[in-house]
């Protein structure tokens, strides 16, 4: 049952990626079920193995390829759509990459004094798969980490203006877990995400400082 599950699931990524079985050598393809099948009935090699071999296969058979971005719409290509990171908003800066709430507001006037048009994450993600028309002057603003500050002032200013945002948290933050600056609670995320206005992302579970110094267990989880 397992195995039927995982050939799914690979037929289901060469589908996604638009790749035809074609494409990829036939001694490939039996080698990469054949060590699936003993990946399976060995579960001592664990699913991170699995996942690795899984994601090597499919970043090979993307690379060679014909298209190297086949779920990237052409009409999308002509797309220019910029996308500002912010972090905390605060009457007052604390860190370099803080910004006033002064500055913020004035920053959502020049938005609209200049006929330019936040999107959703959701309306980015239509227009690379579908080439979906965006506005003239399309703009993206997200928000990192889950601070207070998302929910007591840029989520009142987003209503005010009507405009989307996206906001990328990580849990431990949000569970109090990590200790640091001010953080949403769970509950204010839930008011937000109830909000057509807002899109909740992953932004990990850890914010881990340095990726690359992560075992791949440590990745993983």
């Amino acid at each position: 049952m397992l195995n039927l599950l995982l050939t799914q699931n690979i037929l289901n990524l060469a589908k996604i990626q638009n790749i035809q079985l074609s494409e990829i050598s036939l001694d490939t393809t039996l080698n990469q079920f054949l060590t699936i099948s003993n990946l399976m009935t060995n579960q001592e090699i664990g699913l991170a193995n699995l996942i690795k071999i899984i994601r090597e296969q499919t970043i090979v058979a993307v690379n060679n390829s014909s298209n190297p971005w086949p779920t990237i719409h052409e009409r999308a290509r002509l797309a220019k759509v910029p996308i500002i990171m912010y972090h905390d908003i605060l009457p007052k800066k604390k860190v370099s990459f803080d910004v006033t709430v002064e500055k913020f507001e004035k920053h959502l006037e020049l938005i609209r004094k200049n006929g330019v048009t936040p999107i959703s994450l959701e309306q980015l993600i239509q227009h690379l798969c579908t080439g979906k028309p965006l506005p003239a002057k399309p703009i993206v603003l997200t928000f990192d980490d889950g601070y207070i500050g998302n929910y007591q002032i840029v989520y009142p200013l987003l209503k005010k203006y009507n405009y989307p945002a996206v906001f990328s948290v990580y849990t431990d933050k949000i569970e109090g877990k990590i200790v640091g600056c001010s953080t949403l609670t769970s509950e204010q995320l839930e008011e937000m995400a109830a909000n057509p206005l807002v899109t909740i992302a992953s932004h990990s579970i850890t914010h881990p400082k340095d990726l690359t110094k992560l075992s791949d267990r440590e990745l993983q989880e």
